[in-house]
């Protein structure tokens, strides 16, 4: 329903679909996340987030750390988009604990950069420049190279 534009009807459904208690957490987990993408290009911060949190709290009844640190992320994105820096920090931070217990490198490393680009959007480039020297670039995703790369020109000491 959202890839035909039909968000609203996505929403009702997936809370219809919610109030029945399938015992189907990765279900769940993935309709909400598909309705936080979906919010998040209709520009919808507070539909962004309560999506979000939706699909972290089924993606923690799952055994799957790479899907937690995942959601986790997804919803630190949603919160520092809406300036809220500090819970967005924190909910990165729970993230990379998951991804690594996961040891998922790729992810450990793009929660590390999303944690400097949330520092850089906060104004502290310290915090920013500490995080990116933590970045592995090998193990970083090649689509994140150049956002590395700005970053690190961006926080530059002056």
């Amino acid at each position: 329903m959202t890839v035909l534009g039909k968000t609203k009807e996505a929403q009702d459904f997936a809370e219809q679909l919610e109030g029945e208690n399938y015992n189907a957490p990765v279900f769940y987990h993935e309709i909400f996340a598909e309705l936080g993408h979906a919010a998040l290009k209709e520009g919808d911060n507070a539909k962004h987030i309560e999506y979000r949190i939706k699909s972290l709290n089924w993606a923690l009844k799952l055994p799957d750390y790479q899907q937690q640190a995942i959601a986790y992320s997804n919803y630190a994105v949603a919160l520092r988009n809406n300036r809220n820096y500090q819970e967005a920090e924190q909910a990165f931070l729970n993230g990379l604990a998951c991804a690594e217990q996961a040891k998922d490198i790729a992810q450990i490393n793009s929660i590390k950069l999303r944690i400097a680009e949330n520092a850089t959007l906060g104004n502290d480039p310290e915090k920013a420049r500490r995080w990116l020297k933590q970045i592995s670039v090998e193990g970083l995703p090649s689509l994140q190279l150049s956002r590395y790369r700005k970053l690190v020109k961006d926080n530059a000491p002056h």
